[in-house]
Protein backbone atom coordinates (compact mmCIF):
# COMPACT_ATOMS: atom_id res chain seq x y z
CA UNK A 1 0.00 0.00 0.00
CA UNK A 2 1.76 3.05 -1.19
CA UNK A 3 1.20 6.74 -1.00
CA UNK A 4 -1.10 8.54 -3.34
CA UNK A 5 0.83 9.59 -6.40
CA UNK A 6 0.13 12.88 -8.05
CA UNK A 7 0.62 12.78 -11.74
CA UNK A 8 0.59 15.72 -14.09
CA UNK A 9 -3.10 15.24 -14.93
CA UNK A 10 -4.26 15.46 -11.29
CA UNK A 11 -2.37 18.62 -10.36
CA UNK A 12 -4.53 21.06 -12.36
CA UNK A 13 -7.66 19.43 -10.94
CA UNK A 14 -6.41 19.81 -7.38
CA UNK A 15 -5.45 23.45 -7.83
CA UNK A 16 -8.87 24.13 -9.36
CA UNK A 17 -10.53 22.46 -6.35
CA UNK A 18 -8.40 24.51 -3.95
CA UNK A 19 -9.36 27.67 -5.82
CA UNK A 20 -13.07 26.81 -5.61
CA UNK A 21 -12.83 26.00 -1.88
CA UNK A 22 -10.99 29.26 -1.15
CA UNK A 23 -13.58 31.20 -3.16
CA UNK A 24 -16.48 29.63 -1.27
CA UNK A 25 -14.83 30.44 2.07
CA UNK A 26 -14.24 34.03 0.95
CA UNK A 27 -17.88 34.42 -0.15
CA UNK A 28 -19.18 33.06 3.16
CA UNK A 29 -16.97 35.43 5.16
CA UNK A 30 -17.91 38.40 2.96
CA UNK A 31 -21.60 37.65 3.30
CA UNK A 32 -21.37 37.27 7.10
CA UNK A 33 -19.49 40.58 7.37
CA UNK A 34 -22.02 42.31 5.13
CA UNK A 35 -24.96 41.03 7.17
CA UNK A 36 -23.37 42.20 10.43
CA UNK A 37 -22.59 45.62 8.99
CA UNK A 38 -26.19 46.00 7.80
CA UNK A 39 -27.17 46.94 11.34
CA UNK A 40 -24.38 49.49 11.90
CA UNK A 41 -25.90 52.73 13.06
CA UNK A 42 -29.10 51.14 14.38
CA UNK A 43 -29.31 52.16 18.03
CA UNK A 44 -31.01 49.85 20.49
CA UNK A 45 -31.90 51.03 23.99
CA UNK A 46 -31.92 48.36 26.69
CA UNK A 47 -33.92 49.39 29.76
CA UNK A 48 -33.52 46.91 32.59
CA UNK A 49 -32.59 47.21 36.25
CA UNK A 50 -30.78 43.84 36.10
CA UNK A 51 -27.15 44.39 35.05
CA UNK A 52 -26.67 40.74 34.07
CA UNK A 53 -29.59 40.87 31.62
CA UNK A 54 -28.32 44.15 30.14
CA UNK A 55 -24.83 42.68 29.71
CA UNK A 56 -26.13 39.56 27.96
CA UNK A 57 -28.41 41.49 25.61
CA UNK A 58 -25.71 44.10 24.91
CA UNK A 59 -23.13 41.45 23.99
CA UNK A 60 -25.56 39.69 21.65
CA UNK A 61 -26.60 42.90 19.89
CA UNK A 62 -23.06 44.27 19.54
CA UNK A 63 -21.93 40.97 18.06
CA UNK A 64 -24.47 41.56 15.27
CA UNK A 65 -23.26 45.13 14.67
CA UNK A 66 -25.88 47.15 16.56
CA UNK A 67 -25.06 50.23 18.59
CA UNK A 68 -26.35 49.73 22.12
CA UNK A 69 -27.38 52.23 24.76
CA UNK A 70 -28.32 51.14 28.25
CA UNK A 71 -30.51 52.56 30.98
CA UNK A 72 -30.92 51.22 34.49
CA UNK A 73 -34.22 52.98 35.14
CA UNK A 74 -37.00 54.84 33.40
CA UNK A 75 -35.61 58.31 34.10
CA UNK A 76 -32.30 57.50 32.43
CA UNK A 77 -34.15 55.89 29.51
CA UNK A 78 -36.27 59.00 28.95
CA UNK A 79 -33.11 61.14 28.95
CA UNK A 80 -31.50 58.90 26.31
CA UNK A 81 -34.67 58.94 24.20
CA UNK A 82 -34.59 62.75 24.19
CA UNK A 83 -30.87 62.97 23.40
CA UNK A 84 -30.38 60.25 20.79
CA UNK A 85 -32.17 58.77 17.82
CA UNK A 86 -33.15 55.33 19.14
CA UNK A 87 -34.46 52.78 16.65
CA UNK A 88 -35.82 50.16 19.09
CA UNK A 89 -36.30 49.74 22.85
CA UNK A 90 -35.93 46.51 24.80
CA UNK A 91 -37.77 47.12 28.06
CA UNK A 92 -38.11 45.09 31.24
CA UNK A 93 -41.81 45.13 32.06
CA UNK A 94 -41.33 44.63 35.81
CA UNK A 95 -38.60 47.14 36.63
CA UNK A 96 -38.42 48.36 40.19
CA UNK A 97 -38.24 52.01 39.11
CA UNK A 98 -39.95 52.56 35.71
CA UNK A 99 -40.54 56.35 36.15
CA UNK A 100 -43.13 56.57 33.41
CA UNK A 101 -41.06 55.06 30.62
CA UNK A 102 -43.79 52.57 29.68
CA UNK A 103 -46.48 55.25 29.50
CA UNK A 104 -44.20 57.55 27.46
CA UNK A 105 -43.31 54.85 24.97
CA UNK A 106 -46.93 53.72 24.54
CA UNK A 107 -48.24 57.25 24.15
CA UNK A 108 -46.09 59.33 21.88
CA UNK A 109 -43.60 57.35 19.90
CA UNK A 110 -43.33 55.09 16.89
CA UNK A 111 -40.28 53.33 18.28
CA UNK A 112 -40.81 49.56 18.36
CA UNK A 113 -40.73 48.09 21.87
CA UNK A 114 -39.82 44.56 22.87
CA UNK A 115 -40.97 43.80 26.41
CA UNK A 116 -39.02 41.38 28.57
CA UNK A 117 -41.09 39.68 31.21
CA UNK A 118 -40.20 37.21 33.95
CA UNK A 119 -43.81 36.06 34.25
CA UNK A 120 -43.98 34.04 31.05
CA UNK A 121 -45.61 34.21 27.65
CA UNK A 122 -49.01 35.28 28.99
CA UNK A 123 -47.52 38.44 30.39
CA UNK A 124 -45.66 39.03 27.13
CA UNK A 125 -48.93 38.77 25.23
CA UNK A 126 -50.46 41.31 27.61
CA UNK A 127 -47.52 43.59 26.85
CA UNK A 128 -48.22 43.37 23.13
CA UNK A 129 -51.80 44.46 23.68
CA UNK A 130 -50.51 47.32 25.83
CA UNK A 131 -48.50 48.77 22.93
CA UNK A 132 -45.35 46.70 22.64
CA UNK A 133 -44.43 45.26 19.26
CA UNK A 134 -43.13 42.01 20.73
CA UNK A 135 -42.77 40.23 24.02
CA UNK A 136 -40.16 37.81 25.31
CA UNK A 137 -40.30 35.73 28.46
CA UNK A 138 -37.28 35.43 30.74
CA UNK A 139 -35.17 33.40 30.57
CA UNK A 140 -34.84 33.99 26.85
CA UNK A 141 -32.53 32.84 24.11
CA UNK A 142 -30.26 35.78 23.14
CA UNK A 143 -30.17 34.65 19.50
CA UNK A 144 -33.97 34.58 19.38
CA UNK A 145 -34.12 38.06 20.89
CA UNK A 146 -31.68 39.37 18.26
CA UNK A 147 -33.85 37.77 15.56
CA UNK A 148 -36.89 39.60 16.98
CA UNK A 149 -34.96 42.87 16.98
CA UNK A 150 -34.00 42.40 13.33
CA UNK A 151 -37.56 41.51 12.38
CA UNK A 152 -38.91 44.67 14.05
CA UNK A 153 -36.33 46.88 12.36
CA UNK A 154 -37.14 45.44 8.94
CA UNK A 155 -40.80 46.47 9.29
Amino acid sequence: MGMLRLDSEMLPKLSWLAFVAASVIWIIRWHAKRMRSRWKGEKILIVDDDALTRDMVRASLRHEGFQVREAEDGREALRLLRQEHIHLVILNRAMANPDGIQARLKRGTRIPIILLSAKGEGDSAAGRTAGAAEGAAKPFNPAALVARVKAQLRR
